[in-house]
């Protein structure tokens, strides 16, 4: 799931806040007040995934009209600014999404073993005939790429799997191998700096012999 955050530049050109209210306005939504004493409850809540921090989309506009205001069109780093706050509300969306959703089931006969355990299924499909096994699932977790990139390391190094190939760099890692039957196993797990979310993505393949 991604959640997508309007980024409204209307009125941004209408007279510049001072640089002591537009830092304000962004530290306040993102809870960076720089004392203890100035944080919100709201605030906490947000930080720490809470729920109920925002309860409607009307909480969400507010909190976008908060950075929209912050912007100083007279800061060369205003845009950038503007874009992290953005970037930070899209993020607590996004995760107070996947908190709030359930995880689906999976393709019958899927192997429990490609499934990462600590995370939710957000899609399935299964696409395979008689003759052609074609099963895929997408898994989504708050765990590091690091907790699941060694997950399916380690799965893929048990004799039960084939490994073909495999890659990694700082921000996705991927994996192809195939059973004992034959059938292929491919595993593409993916992060983005501006979320807290990890995406794993699982096709399970491969002819059906009689």
């Amino acid at each position: 799931m991604t959640a997508v955050v309007a980024v409204l530049f209307v009125g941004c050109g209408k007279g510049a806040p001072s640089d002591s209210a537009k830092e304000g306005a962004i530290n306040d939504f993102l809870g960076n007040t720089g004392t203890e004493d100035k944080t919100t409850e709201k605030d906490t809540d947000i930080a720490s995934g809470n729920l109920g921090a925002y309860k409607d989309l009307a909480e969400y506009a507010e909190a976008q009209q908060k950075i929209q205001e912050a912007y100083n069109e007279n800061d060369p780093e205003a845009a950038a600014k503007m874009m992290e706050a953005y970037a930070e509300l899209g993020s607590k969306m996004e995760l107070r999404e996947f908190e709030a959703a359930e995880s689906l089931d999976p393709p019958s006969d899927f192997p429990k073993d490609l499934i990462f355990d600590k995370g939710k299924i957000t899609s399935a499909s299964d696409d395979g005939d008689e003759s052609y096994l074609n099963k895929s699932i997408t898994i989504e977790t708050t765990e590091s790429l690091k907790t699941v990139r060694d997950f399916y390391k380690n799965l893929f190094s048990q004799p039960t799997w084939d490994l073909s190939s495999q890659s990694s760099d700082g921000s996705s890692s991927s994996f192809e191998a195939t059973d004992s039957a034959n059938i292929s196993a491919s595993v593409s797990i993916s992060s983005d700096m501006y979320s807290k979310i990890i995406s794993v993505s699982i096709y399970y393949s491969g002819e059906l012999i009689p």
